[in-house]
């Protein structure tokens, strides 16, 4: 055989070119693979090799609403993207609130742009409401719980209790407030009209200088009374059906 090329087809796409070299100081030929390419056809019938570095594709154009409001993480840490889709280093914390300026869709799916360039997947969390006012929840008997994810708990707000609320949401169709880091209750369970914080200072301790009544958190005189010469810590100062109260324990209550 003479020195020169031969073509070897391996397969209907890939050639295999090889080199038939005669050394001049031996008598044994040797066989040297030049290179391996898959080869594609051209308008004018003949073979070409494309580039091997990779195929690129069209980024898709993000669609942008300039809509504002604040978004609660679910109970998990959750990575952000950037606006090609890919995921960041940044994670947001479980259960914390982030404010967005606009709703953007990268790839078929809504976000929210918390940051320059940090967008966190609407799927991740949930809208709500933040209360201005501290309002006090009043639970009569016993409450339901649920996840932000609408999941029902095996825990309940006990009865004849009050809660500080700080944030209102849907949560699958239904009005909930938010009365833990994951723990929400459906409006229509509690009483939240007429029972505000109020803005006014109020004393760090409450002294009975007298036999003092107790009241529930819906206003109902308790069968008990604090004792003459009792001091007891006030964490709050609320009004019921009219009237300012201390709060002195989980559901007791003072007249101011």
């Amino acid at each position: 055989m003479n020195n020169g090329f031969y073509e070897s087809k391996h397969s209907p796409t890939h050639l295999i070119l090889s080199l038939i070299v005669n050394p001049p100081f031996s008598s044994n030929r040797e066989r040297v693979v030049l290179h391996v390419f898959k080869a594609t056809k051209v308008n004018n019938g003949s073979s070409s090799v494309p580039d091997t570095t990779g195929t690129t594709t069209t980024p898709v154009t993000p669609t942008y609403v300039n809509k504002s409001g604040v978004v609660r993480t679910f109970n998990s840490y959750t990575k952000l993207t950037d606006i090609e889709g890919n995921t960041l280093a940044v994670e947001l914390g479980p259960n914390t609130g982030w404010t967005y300026d606009r709703v953007v869709e990268i790839n078929g799916q809504q976000y929210y742009e918390v940051g320059t360039n940090e967008y966190l997947l609407a799927d991740s969390g949930i809208t709500y409401t933040p209360i201005q006012t501290r309002t006090v929840l009043a639970a009569s008997s016993a409450v339901p719980l649920f996840s932000s994810k609408g999941v029902k708990l095996s825990t309940t707000l006990p009865a004849r209790s009050n809660w500080l609320t700080d944030s209102s949401a849907t949560i699958n169709g239904i009005k909930m407030y938010r009365v833990a880091s994951d723990e929400w209750v459906a409006a229509d369970t509690v009483n939240v009209s007429g029972n505000k914080v109020v803005s006014t200072t109020f004393p760090e301790v409450f002294t009975a200088k007298v036999k003092t009544p107790v009241y529930s958190a819906t206003g109902k005189l308790l069968d008990y009374q604090l004792v003459t010469g009792t001091s007891w810590k006030v964490d709050r100062k609320v009004v019921i059906n009219g009237i300012s109260y201390y709060r002195i324990a989980t559901d007791e209550f003072v007249r101011a």
